[in-house]
């Protein structure tokens, strides 16, 4: 991500909360509503080692990648996504649960149910002091 510092300047950096997954989204969000014009350098070429930080790829993804990548869903559609944010959260959460059984991964179910619970607790709790 390149960024002009003036931009920087106009919506700040980005937003600590979401640790890991979706703050790019969030920062690109709050650029593009600020009114900068964003671009993507489509013939560019970028190698990544898929869950090299957190996990060991997408089939062995750990339990910590998948409840910040949750965390981190239902704090930018409750921040972003509008008066229908929790019906698109309970959506991606079935497209989550469903590739956690396709995985053979069940047994997370609980933990990101709970995670996505806490997450959606406390943007609710913000969205109120907001007000």
């Amino acid at each position: 991500m390149l960024l002009k510092v003036s931009a920087i300047e106009s919506v700040g950096l980005l937003e600590e909360s979401y640790f890991f997954y979706w703050e790019d989204i969030d920062y690109s969000r709050r650029l593009d509503r600020a009114g900068w014009r964003l671009a993507v350098a489509e013939r560019a070429r970028v190698l990544h080692r898929e869950g090299g930080t957190i996990s060991g790829g997408e089939m062995v993804k750990s339990i910590s990648s998948d409840e910040f990548m949750v965390a981190g869903m239902v704090r930018f559609f409750g921040t972003h996504g509008g008066r229908r944010w929790p019906l698109t959260v309970f959506l991606r959460m079935v497209g989550i649960a469903i590739n956690r059984v396709r995985r053979g991964q069940i047994n997370r179910l609980p933990s990101l149910i709970g995670t996505a619970r806490t997450a959606f607790r406390d943007v609710r709790l913000s969205r109120k002091r907001v007000r």
